[in-house]
């Protein structure tokens, strides 16, 4: 296995450095493979480039930067530098992106990290980027709308798409839509354009708290508490490319409690029961969908003593994010149950921050597998068609309502149907139904079953007992219409 790093340094020299010395030698070591850097130097926004950037590019940070490669501050590294010039009419389809595409498939790479000079990452699932990516294009530390290039995980296949666009400028027939409520989308000059073009597939979710960025002022603060975790006695560099920190400020000081402070999570009842000493057993997660008989197992394991919990009002899947984003266990919280199902959380207020859709089971599966070795993964599924319809009429249709609308919001189409919600939720299905087997294979701690089997109590109860758990209830409850 082989991976390159790509990092594409325009204008600032300490990130790619603290990089370099802290964040690559755990890297490598967590890499079952080659990893390689390679720091691409754009010395031609020296030189009046058109690139948006260029206004801040100094010619003594161009001599910094020069110094510091002269004095091996990269160590490492191999080094190219270029000086080519862009096309006016896209400004920000740098050559140095195409340079790191060039790179990573030359060297035959099986993934690709694409790293601005802006930000810094400290992966250490790099090792599990084939479990986490699981044959889709690319890798993201944040789930938003676009790719951005600052920070992300890509295939050969991605890179293979992308890069004629961006050293031939071939962008005839391209269209990529994006939501017309946000407050930034890219245009057809910018990267972030075509990178999200470039995505074919669903995109895996990589950890947030390996990442940090400073792409403006309110984003410092993320930026010390990170490099401050690292390498605490180098903070003070950070104050060469971004003169707004230092170790001095209010801003910093507020880093080191957010880093100093504890995180208190919800109050759970303790269980008791055939379950309660749960120190042995392994944690049951169910990845079906809703509507696919999730309350029903829900049930099943509380008749079995199974401390369990279901969905929580979409609490437990707002939990589950708000872990992950902050790199915490992501059952914090949650730690006296054994079982979780429904691990989604989906709402449509008329507050944007009240706006949910939220598929923890279906997003994190992999960090589940990866945090909690030995974990038994219950895939319960059944009738396409009868699960679209069941879903339609949940809660009196108010949850079809509110995906259609926040799918309305995500794609930017304000005519998005219910037609269209279920030729998405049919795409989903089976989506989900090939990561789920392709992630877990013929593990010996994955059932997958129909929940309208009449044996599906039975082969659920027989899975669980060669586990180790003790099943006296052998029948599945029918709650609703099979429903939740």
């Amino acid at each position: 296995m082989k991976a390159v790093v790509t990092i594409f340094q325009f204008r600032r020299a300490v990130l790619p450095y603290l990089f370099m010395r802290y964040c690559y030698p755990v890297m490598k070591q967590a890499f079952p493979g080659s990893l390689d850097v390679w720091i691409i130097q754009d010395t031609g926004l020296a030189k009046g480039n058109i690139h948006t950037s260029a206004k801040f590019y100094s010619d003594a940070k161009r001599h910094l930067i020069a110094q510091w490669t002269v004095e091996g501050r990269y160590a490492g590294a191999t080094i190219v530098r270029h000086d080519e010039p862009l096309d006016p009419r896209y400004p920000q389809l740098l050559p140095s992106y195409r340079i790191g595409m060039e790179i990573a498939l030359r060297e035959r790479a099986d993934f690709h990290l694409w790293l601005e000079d802006d930000a810094i990452v400290l992966d250490r699932e790099c090792g599990q980027w084939g479990k986490l990516l699981a044959g889709r294009d690319a890798g993201v530390y944040q789930l938003v709308q676009n790719i951005c290039p600052a920070f992300f995980v890509s295939t050969p296949a991605f890179d293979t798409r992308l890069l004629p666009i961006v050293r031939d400028r071939n962008v005839d027939g391209i269209h990529q839509p994006f939501a017309k409520t946000r407050v930034w989308r890219p245009s057809v000059g910018e990267i972030e354009y075509y990178t999200t073009w470039a995505c074919k597939t669903e995109r895996a979710l990589l950890s947030p708290a390996s990442v940090a960025r400073v792409h403006s002022r309110p984003e410092s603060h993320q930026l010390v508490q990170f490099v401050r975790n690292i390498a605490p006695n180098d903070v003070g560099l950070l104050n060469i490319d971004f003169p707004w920190i230092t170790t001095k400020s209010r801003l910093y000081g507020m880093a080191r409690r957010l880093v100093g402070s504890s995180h208190a999570g919800p109050c759970r009842k303790e269980h008791t029961g055939a379950h309660a000493d749960k120190a042995h057993l392994p944690r049951i997660f169910v990845v079906g969908h809703n509507k696919t008989g999730t309350r029903s197992l829900h049930d099943f394991f509380l008749a079995n003593q199974i401390p369990s919990i279901h969905w929580d009002k979409g609490r437990l899947a707002m939990r589950m994010q708000d872990n992950f984003r902050h790199g915490r266990p992501l059952l914090d919280g949650y730690e006296s149950f054994v079982a979780f199902s429904d691990m989604e959380a989906v709402n449509w207020g008329f507050r944007k921050n009240s706006r949910t859709l939220l598929y923890a089971y279906r997003d994190y599966f992999p960090h589940l597998d990866l945090q909690y070795p030995g974990a038994l993964f219950v895939f319960n599924t059944r009738s396409t068609a009868d699960w679209i319809d069941s879903r339609l009429t949940h809660w009196k249709g108010s949850y079809a309502e509110a995906c259609r609308k926040n799918h309305a919001e995500i794609s930017g189409n304000e005519h998005y149907s219910l037609d269209d919600l279920r030729a998405q939720w049919t795409a989903d299905f089976h989506s989900h139904q090939q990561a789920i087997r392709s992630h877990f294979g013929g593990s010996d701690r994955f059932l997958e079953f129909d929940i309208t089997s009449p044996e599906a109590g039975e082969t659920l109860a027989r899975f669980l007992e060669r586990h180790g758990f003790s099943i006296t209830h052998r029948v599945l409850p029918k709650v609703g219409g099979r429903g939740t």
